[in-house]
């Protein structure tokens, strides 16, 4: 059964959309709204942060006291291409590393509209580069929500293109996976949704595509082949409105070979493992996606040390 704090939280949450659904897109409002939610959300206990330039982008290693050396995570923030930032989904890096026991990599990759397609698949490489340089590909798990999480799958995508070994693993909560908005739930499950529309998805599609195609496999991962890729996991909720690419993706994935393993969570919004500190859901999934990353990234000394 959904626990109480999920029904308190899914009101709250509806009142919220119902004063902002009518409203033109402020960007700026978006990122400032998604930071301070984001700021919310709770750290494992004794974090640690760490800035950094990866190759001229900005990024921050989040370790805790359970972090192992060399395993990774690297993280790709959500915010449907337009918001997000390191500091907003710090508490959910720190979280994943916790239960991962890992080192988490986030990578503040370029925004759209400011910087449309392919700017931010092209930090993530650049990361991902970088972090080859240091860690086997066997140590590195991909990970991201929402956006991020498509972000994540198509910079796996371009790494198999390009013949690059590919790192472990892929964890996507909640994955953007198709800008072209086909999937049925976008408007089935609408008036479920408390956090998302299919109409301001359409416009941040927009924005980040620019003058490409939103039918690109690697602006809409689930137009590509998805053969030979690592295990993937996926967790998405019955209340969001990306339940249909969710599952999608993972019928996808199964039937060109993969191994994928999707959890679909009762009465679950979007991302709500975002919220650790007031939902048991959220701790008990994020306690799967640790042993999902522990069992498929075994942690272990820097390449340049072996």
């Amino acid at each position: 059964m959904p626990s109480l704090q999920s029904y308190t939280i899914r009101y709250y949450l509806h009142y919220l959309k119902r004063k902002t659904q009518h409203k033109t897109l402020d960007i700026h409002r978006a990122r400032q709204v998604l930071e301070t939610i984001g700021k919310r959300s709770p750290m494992a206990e004794n974090t640690r942060t760490e800035s950094l330039s990866v190759s001229g982008i900005p990024a921050e290693w989040v370790r805790t006291p359970q972090s192992q050396a060399g395993r990774i995570v690297m993280y790709l923030h959500g915010g449907a291409y337009l918001a997000g930032s390191l500091a907003s989904h710090r508490g959910l890096a720190s979280q994943i590393g916790h239960c991962a026991q890992a080192e988490v990599l986030q990578v503040d990759y370029r925004l759209a509209p400011e910087h449309p397609f392919p700017a931010g698949l092209e930090d993530a490489l650049t990361a991902y580069a970088w972090l080859q340089q240091q860690f086997s590909p066997a140590q590195i798990v991909l990970a991201g929500d929402s956006a991020g999480g498509g972000l994540a799958l198509a910079t796996l995508l371009k790494l198999r293109e390009e013949g690059h070994q590919l790192p472990a693993a892929l964890v996507l909560l909640a994955p953007w996976v198709d800008l072209e908005a086909r999937s049925p739930t976008l408007e089935k499950l609408a008036h479920k949704d408390p956090i998302l529309s299919s109409g301001r998805l359409r416009e941040s599609a927009r924005a980040y595509c620019g003058t490409h195609s939103p039918q690109n496999p690697f602006i809409s991962p689930l137009n590509a082949d998805l053969s030979g890729l690592p295990p993937v996991l996926i967790q998405v909720g019955t209340l969001d409105i990306l339940l249909g690419e969710a599952e999608q993706l993972a019928r996808k994935i199964q039937a060109q070979g993969g191994k994928v393993q999707l959890e679909v969570w009762k009465n679950m919004i979007h991302v709500w493992q975002f919220i650790s500190d007031r939902l048991p859901e959220a701790r008990k999934a994020l306690q799967n996606i640790g042993t999902f990353i522990q069992q498929n990234a075994p942690s272990g000394v820097h390449a340049e040390s072996k």
